[in-house]
């Protein structure tokens, strides 16, 4: 049963993260079992991304938006937006995320924290859906530190590595600073609007409904894509995080982090576009980067140092597309984001395999190892052909695209700068094929047991290298899918192709002279190069991390400063005298409080004693009264009631006296007769006085 769009919407983001929940479980069930749970749980998000593609599609570029209550007392809903773009960064994210999490079964399975690795993997894959997902600004930066969290974690993964501590460390902290200056641009256009929404924002603001500081907030924001995208000041994260394992390189470099800060001015393109200062400084923030990185790459020795300073600068171009502030150059940048999102995650693990075969990333200790290595070799000159623009792989159709929308604009000073890019791009992709697949095999390699790997990572490296071969021919519909319309211009596609073919010309063949050709003459000729102040300039990464090192020492320098001034001046007693001033007064207060209380107890318990001896005095009269007043009443009472007893028992008597007379005379007139009746007559009459004399003696 397909899933509806709606629910789908939901599913690809929120399975991932829910799945990374039961990674602990699992491992504990069947430790060996966590990857290829991760692998299925990827797959499920896979499946629901791409059945937003068909829904896309039939509403012809239009946004659907599904929302759910989450803040109600200040109207901010939990909401997915499903269009071109966000449904387009979702697939490559879960996509190229699925086939790293195949490499990853069996290139991490001798690891011994596996759990981790994958429980922040597919944390990693979710962030990144949910974040080009959101709707709501607030959603999405929630999302934006998710994966900056996740880039911490798999960076430093092996934590107990200085080097792979700090790149980790480092990575968070230069995010982080991009991130400050995001979340003000969120805020002061919240601010401004009242709302979060994107479709909402962009409503407002096209309509002319409010009124935004427009160039502080879209530059607020370029600040965080650019710490993110790692772009020119904010890159020099991006090459120590070659510390963590290759997989999670290619997730960075190919669909997640970095892709996150390209998206980012995407999609907030249609709110700045007019402001014409913010296209100009992503216009040249990118070819600059572009070119400086470039130059970086050329004359990096580390085997993924080069492809991290490769990403750096294509990064570059793509933000440089964006700026060129048309149709064709917004177009241009995704069609850029597609093909290095392929070929950038097969070059990684590519160099994944050669690394964990060689056990070294060091350019100087590999060669030759085409003919141990066939298939690896193969997928590598597939993405390192892709990279360097050369027909028919993807690389060259999006970089083509690129060059016809400068050369559009009219922009010639961003023409030369991604021109000499472009140039020493072939140059040090050839170069890195060349001395890491061609020429002699070095000593270092005698003693390894060189081979291709086995399927569940060669599986994920074909599909990539495959996918890198064709995707360049899918211009046409992906036009089509994104909804962008505009007129092909003949001169254009010319000039573009033209460019294409003069860069090739210059940049591959000198390239493979240098350094297949003539290796042992390029190798002397680095070493006298090795001293020349340019070189020195570009090998230490133009010395930026030089000056934040600076920096950071002179502030850290001030601080202590600061600190022995404070000591040698005496000032580090001010606590204590504050604290025996504060004693002393404390202690007198006591006394004073003490005194006081001592006071107030005493006349308390005076009055309370006067009192007691007052209420006593009156409450003996009262009871002395009261006893006199109930005794007196008591013996009138009982007086008055003897006298009431004694004329009730002498009525009583009398009675009883009078009727027992008048009962003897009549039993006496009615017994004449014998003796005995008369006696018995009388000695009842003798009892009855007894009885009467008895209860008269009684009274």
């Amino acid at each position: 049963m397909i899933i509806p769009a709606e629910y789908a919407a939901w599913l690809c983001w929120a399975i991932p993260f829910a799945g990374s929940l039961f990674i602990p479980l699992v491992a504990k069930l069947r430790r060996r079992s966590v990857g290829w749970y991760a692998v299925l749980v990827t797959l499920a998000s896979v499946l629901n991304t791409i059945l937003l593609i068909p829904s896309v599609i039939s509403s012809h570029g239009e946004a659907q938006l599904y929302s759910i209550p989450w803040m109600q007392a200040v109207n901010i809903n939990l909401s997915v937006l499903v269009d071109p773009l966000s449904t387009m960064m979702a697939n490559i994210a879960a996509c190229i995320g699925l086939l790293i999490m195949i490499y990853s079964v069996n290139y991490m399975e001798k690891e011994r924290a596996t759990p981790r690795f994958f429980f922040f993997m597919l944390l990693f894959v979710g962030g990144m859906v949910g974040l080009v997902m959101a709707n709501n600004l607030l959603q999405m930066y929630m999302f934006w530190e998710t994966v900056g969290l996740c880039s911490y974690a798999l960076i430093g993964f092996w934590y107990t590595r200085p080097e792979a501590a700090k790149a980790g460390m480092k990575a968070f902290i230069v995010t982080r600073i991009g991130d400050i200056f995001l979340l003000l641009g969120i805020l002061l256009l919240y601010l401004n609007t009242g709302t979060f929404d994107f479709l909402e924002i962009r409503h407002l603001i096209t309509t002319g409904q409010v009124s935004v500081p427009m160039l502080t907030v879209s530059v607020l924001m370029l600040i965080g894509a650019i710490g993110k995208s790692a772009q020119v000041p904010l890159h020099v994260w991006l090459p120590n995080a070659m510390e963590g394992p290759s997989p999670v390189s290619a997730l960075i470099h190919g669909a997640t982090m970095v892709k996150a800060g390209i998206y980012l001015v995407a999609r907030i393109y249609i709110l700045f576009s007019v402001v014409q200062p913010w296209l100009t400084t992503i216009t040249y923030v990118g070819g600059i980067t572009a070119f400086l990185a470039a130059t970086m790459a050329l004359t990096s020795s580390d085997l993924k140092r080069v492809l991290a300073y490769s990403t750096i600068s294509q990064l570059g171009m793509i933000m440089s597309a964006l700026g060129i502030g048309t149709e064709l150059g917004w177009f241009a940048s995704q069609f850029h984001v597609i093909s290095h999102a392929l070929f950038k995650s097969l070059l990684f693990l590519s160099a994944g395999v050669v690394m964990h075969v060689t056990h070294t990333l060091d350019l100087k200790q590999l060669g030759g190892l085409r003919k141990e290595m066939p298939l690896t070799f193969i997928v590598s000159v597939i993405g390192a052909f892709s990279l360097a623009g050369i027909p028919p792989f993807s690389g060259f159709w999006s970089k083509d695209t690129i060059f016809e929308a400068i050369i559009l604009a009219n922009n010639l000073p961003l023409f030369i700068l991604i021109f000499a890019t472009s140039v020493l791009t072939a140059m040090y992709s050839i170069r890195w094929v060349c001395l890491v697949f061609l020429g002699k095999k070095s000593e270092f390699l005698d003693h390894h047991h060189l081979h291709d790997p086995k399927p569940t990572i060669t599986v994920p490296l074909v599909l990539l290298a495959a996918a890198s071969c064709i995707t360049g021919f899918f211009k046409g519909p992906l036009e089509h899918y994104l909804a962008i319309h505009f007129e092909a211009s003949f001169n254009g596609v010319v000039l573009a192709s033209l460019t294409s073919a003069i860069i090739l010309a210059v940049g591959a063949p000198t390239a493979y002279y240098l350094y297949y050709k003539k290796r042992d003459t390029a190798v002397v000729l680095a070493r006298s190069f090795l001293k020349n102040p340019l070189y020195l300039l570009v090998s230490n990464g133009y010395y930026f991390d030089a000056v934040y090192n600076k920096i950071l020492n002179g502030v850290m320098g001030l601080a202590q400063g600061t600190y022995r001034i404070v000591e040698m001046s005496g000032l580090q007693r001010f606590p204590y005298v504050v604290a025996g001033g504060a004693l002393r007064i404390t202690h007198g207060t006591k006394q004073y409080i003490e005194a006081f209380l001592d006071r107030l107890v005493y006349l308390i318990a005076r009055g309370a004693v006067i009192i007691a001896h007052r209420t006593h005095v009156h409450l003996d009269a009262f009871l002395d009264r009261l006893c006199y007043i109930l005794a007196g009443g008591t013996v009138e009472t009982a007086r008055i009631t003897h006298e009431y007893i004694d004329a009730f028992l002498d009525k009583m008597v009398y009675l009883f006296a009078g009727k027992t007379v008048e009962h003897g005379q009549k039993i006496k007139k009615m017994h004449r007769g014998p003796l005995p009746d008369f006696v018995l007559a009388a000695a009842l009459g003798f009892f009855l006085i007894i009885i009467l004399l008895l209860l008269t003696a009684l009274r």
